[in-house]
């Protein structure tokens, strides 16, 4: 590694000394001279370089060429015997590492020009103590832009800036293959944004933005995960934190995605209008299958409130304690007409379509199902006090009657049902308890 045009600056900056001057046939070079501007005379000279305390730094540069060579030869070195100094203002730096290791070669350099001497021209890279690289350049021949080194005062922070011509110089740092480039340490308390720039993708448009606040205390913690498991964007810091995703302007907030199975409540929360007060409340079961499912509508039809996941699913509405379930808007029930001409047991099934069509050819019975049948048939979470109605209409041809039996029903009002009559009857169960099923029918009318 070669290293041209060091000189006074050098000097300057690294001992805090001017040129120490060693004239012709001066042999001995005094390693704590911290720099030695050297004179040789027509013939060659064997200069010679004694031993020096741990870390001394020695830089001697050939400052008048008077035809002969100057060869150093130090008592203790390592990766080197002897050194010479053959041209006006060759020059190298040596550093004095222990009493083993000797002086070691930090840089060797050829000066073109003492008009130069301020300004270091690193050919390809500066080696170590090993004669390794320690750091290696790249040359642009028009360059008018560059790195600006900085060190500080006690408290500073040293800086690497770029520095130039142009008025806006950005600075590339960069790994080498797929290895990253790292920053701060275990031990720093941060990685810090001078300013809130955003951060860019490759193009250079904002990819993430960031805001500060000047008396922050809570900030946002994204964690990644192993195998089949979430990473996590949290807010964290004071005790309670909530965390705020909004869109701009009218822009939109999505979540999840065509792929995801489910956008996950990580516990039962509720969702909250914009004062923070409740608006919807959730309550979880392990091991549920059945759910509600809500579909909005095109224009000119009605969106949609319905239980789904088994076969056959209920779906309770209930107000809370004395509250009613109150409905501002007239409703329309859906039934289906059941037609049952001779006499047979109804099943729950039947008498949930709510209207049954009877035009027998003669009197017939009509026997309700047993409680057991019925309770079941309600749902498994049929409760003491659920009803509903149902209707029989006789459409017989002749004055033929269909009478409603008991069954596993306690029976009241009108039972009988005459030609070209319709008559309602109300169910009310009046227990649920296993083997002890019960329910009341209820004739309405005369």
């Amino acid at each position: 590694m070669s290293v041209k045009n060091i000189g006074a600056e050098l000097s300057r900056s690294l001992f805090g000394l001017g040129f120490t001057a060693v004239i012709a046939d001066a042999l001995v070079l005094n390693p704590f001279a911290g720099a030695i501007a050297k004179t040789t005379g027509g013939d060659a000279e064997a200069l010679t370089l004694a031993d020096a305390v741990p870390g001394t730094l020695l830089y001697v540069y050939l400052a008048v060429d008077g035809g002969g060579d100057g060869t150093i030869t130090p008592v203790t070195a390592t990766g080197w015997s002897t050194l010479v100094l053959a041209t006006a203002y060759d020059a190298v730096l040596l550093n004095y590492v222990d009493d083993t290791i000797g002086w070691v070669v930090l840089s060797r350099q050829t000066i073109t020009s003492s008009a130069a001497m301020q300004a270091p021209n690193i050919e390809d890279s500066i080696d170590d103590v090993n004669g390794l690289e320690l750091f290696k350049l790249t040359a642009t021949g028009s360059a008018v832009n560059e790195i600006t080194v900085a060190n500080a005062a006690q408290n500073g922070i040293p800086s690497l800036i770029a520095s130039g011509d142009d008025t806006h110089i950005g600075i590339l740092l960069a790994g080498k293959g797929t290895d990253p480039v790292s920053l701060g340490q275990a031990t720093s308390s941060s990685v810090l944004l001078v300013a809130s720039q955003p951060i860019a993708d490759e193009n250079g448009n904002e990819l993430i933005k960031f805001g500060a606040t000047g008396s922050a205390v809570n900030e946002v913690t994204i964690t990644n995960a192993a195998t089949n498991n979430d990473p996590t964007i949290i807010a964290s810091g004071e005790t309670n934190v909530g965390i705020q995703v909004a869109g701009k302007g009218t822009g939109q907030v999505s979540l999840g995605q065509a792929t995801s199975t489910s956008v996950l409540l990580v516990a039962s929360q509720p969702i909250s209008d914009e004062n923070g007060n409740e608006l919807f409340k959730f309550t979880a079961v392990g091991s549920a299958l059945n759910e509600i499912t809500v579909a909005n509508a095109a224009t000119g039809t009605s969106p949609s409130l319905t239980a789904s996941g088994q076969t056959d699913v209920s779906l309770e509405l209930a107000a809370k304690g004395t509250g009613v379930v109150a409905s501002r808007s007239p409703t329309v029930e859906k039934m289906t007409i059941t037609t049952q001409d001779t006499a047979v047991t109804l099943t729950i099934a039947q008498l949930l379509t709510k209207y049954i069509d009877s035009g027998p050819g003669a009197g017939i019975n009509l026997t309700l199902p047993t409680a057991a049948a019925l309770v079941a048939g309600m749902g498994p979470d049929c409760a003491v006090g659920d009803s509903f109605e149902f209707v029989v209409n006789n459409t017989a041809a002749g004055a033929d009657t269909v009478t409603m039996v008991a069954g596993g029903a306690t029976l009241d009002g009108t039972v009988t049902i005459a030609q070209n009559v319709a008559r309602a009857y109300k169910i009310i169960v009046t227990d649920v308890t296993g083997a002890s099923e019960a329910y009341l029918c209820i004739g309405l009318g005369n």
